[in-house]
């Protein structure tokens, strides 16, 4: 040591020990960690000592997202999308990160960068939760409205690894026609979002639209009735699930469509709609659509 006098004193402190241990200890950690290795700098002439301990990736990942959602908020638009493309750098084969970047640049209406973005990512055989940036890229081309982008990328996009990633691709596949698809998902990953109003809702929903593609005739009457009262069972438990009115309202509204379908006492489907319309009194399209069927009714 250079000075005995302060590694005795750091020694009796138990901050030095004088024989290295802390080398391996430090390896050791940083692996079990899931860490980059550790830097260790000096110079030949051991004129200083220094430690580099690099963040995890996925702290990297996580910093990067909260600060350039934070510039995003602040109208910082382009140095949100620089900051997630310099961090992306330290973490290059992150989805999450890619997938940021996909959804700032489309909210920029810059489609071409975006998919330059995603192309250069999909090419990476190391991507890390690869599903993220078809998400994005799907997501932005059908706030676009250009469906058939969106049908082929989410043909080809991989499976979702746990309940919430499904539910994003199975809203996606609805929003984009794919209700076979939709349902598929919904229904794998219903046991674990059975809490959630959001999913039960868009799980209603595409039971609701499966059955109106279903074509009447004498041996699908069965099957459009079977989803359309699965349908309104889930919507039941939307209302007692969900704590957003507007939510609320429109689980109303879907019930009380779904039972005029059904051929349902006309009280209750009208019991339904009056729910709905106390709900969001200023939502015209309930009201509009209960005179619609009572005008109906009267021919």
């Amino acid at each position: 040591m250079r000075n005995r006098r302060i590694g005795e004193f750091l020694k009796e402190l138990r901050l030095a020990e004088m024989r290295g241990t802390g080398i391996p200890t430090i390896r050791r950690k940083m692996h079990e960690n899931g860490s980059p290795e550790p830097q260790f700098e000096f110079d030949d002439e051991r004129t200083y000592f220094r430690v580099v301990l690099p963040a995890h990736p996925e702290y990297v990942v996580l910093h990067a997202l909260r600060e350039s959602a934070q510039l995003w908020a602040t109208g910082e638009r382009e140095r949100a999308i620089h900051h997630l493309e310099a961090a992306r750098k330290n973490a290059k084969h992150s989805g999450a990160l890619v997938a940021q970047i996909i959804e700032y640049t489309a909210a920029n209406q810059d489609m071409v960068k975006a998919r330059t973005v995603f192309d250069e990512a999909d090419a990476d055989p190391l991507l890390i939760a690869r599903h993220l940036p078809y998400v994005a890229l799907s997501r932005a081309y059908l706030d676009r409205q250009e469906f058939n982008e969106a049908r082929a990328l989410l043909a080809k996009a991989p499976s979702p690894t746990g309940s919430q990633d499904a539910l994003e691709m199975a809203i996606l596949q609805k929003r984009s026609g794919q209700l076979e698809e939709a349902h598929r998902l919904f229904a794998s990953t219903y046991y674990d979002l059975q809490n959630n109003a959001k999913a039960v809702h868009e799980y209603a929903q595409t039971k609701i639209n499966l059955a109106g593609k279903v074509r009447l005739g004498k041996h699908t009457r069965n099957t459009r009735n079977r989803l359309n009262r699965e349908a309104l069972e889930l919507l039941h438990r939307v209302v007692q699930l969900s704590e957003s009115p507007m939510r609320t309202a429109w689980a109303w509204f879907d019930i009380a469509r779904t039972s005029g379908w059904l051929r349902d006492p006309e009280t209750d489907i009208r019991q339904a709609c009056h729910k709905a319309m106390e709900l969001l009194p200023d939502e015209p399209r309930f009201g509009e659509w209960l005179s619609k069927r009572e005008r109906m009714r009267e021919r």
